[in-house]
């Protein structure tokens, strides 16, 4: 399967960051005692930015509405985690052939069903060995923009 080269890629197919940034900020007693001694600094001179990295989480957007009944809406931002199980019932990210899907997940009957929330929409059901299908990893946070 081969990337797609154009904007309706990130809908479509999961970034996979190498890497997640966080900030270092100094403690304040430091910043009051650089005052003090006279040096001249601007807080951006002290902010750190190291990099952690977590090859089991990357982000992906959702583009559909079926899990509107789990607050999760077209565009949003998705933190996805890959773990070695999965509880009844959590949402998970899957990979469907072509398409990205998240779904409320259950196992009946040796097969896995995919649901959407509210349940009265369509439920997939397959297998575990199904060709082009493959668990991406579970939904631990949802990042939405408000415009």
């Amino acid at each position: 399967m081969k990337p797609k080269k154009n904007t309706a890629e990130f809908a479509e197919n999961p970034r996979k960051p190498e890497t997640e940034e966080f900030f270092q900020l100094p403690r304040a007693e430091y910043l009051l005692d650089e005052l003090q001694q006279g040096h001249a600094r601007q807080i951006g001179d002290l902010v750190t930015n190291p990099t952690h990295h977590l090859a089991h989480r990357f982000t992906l957007q959702a583009n559909d509405d079926h899990m509107r009944g789990a607050d999760i809406r077209n565009g949003d931002y998705m933190v996805i985690e890959k773990k070695s199980s999965y509880p009844e019932g959590s949402i998970l990210a899957v990979q469907l052939g072509e398409k990205q899907l998240v779904r409320r997940y259950f196992r009946r009957g040796g097969r896995i069903h995919l649901q959407c929330d509210p349940a009265s929409k369509q439920i997939i059901i397959v297998e575990e060995q199904t060709p082009d299908f493959q668990i991406l990893g579970q939904v631990i946070q949802i990042i939405r923009e408000i415009k």
